[in-house]
């Protein structure tokens, strides 16, 4: 089913300025995930210690949740 632009804006008026502003750059949610990877990584390197190994794992999870 394609979602049309009346569609989008019914959308865009039913929730609140940020999350319009949120939805509304939908197209160009992929282009937030080198920023995601990055920020993962300057996260991991700032540790005083190494993580768990079941910690990926549970990330990973965590993730695919909130799908």
């Amino acid at each position: 089913m394609a979602v049309t632009a009346l569609d989008r804006d019914q959308e865009l008026e039913s929730t609140g300025l940020i999350a319009g502003a949120f939805l509304a750059e939908r197209d160009r949610w992929p282009l937030w995930i080198p920023v995601g990877l990055g920020v993962g990584i300057a996260l991991y390197f700032s540790l005083t210690y190494e993580p768990a190994p079941y910690s990926g794992v549970l990330a990973a999870l965590v993730s695919a949740l909130m799908v």
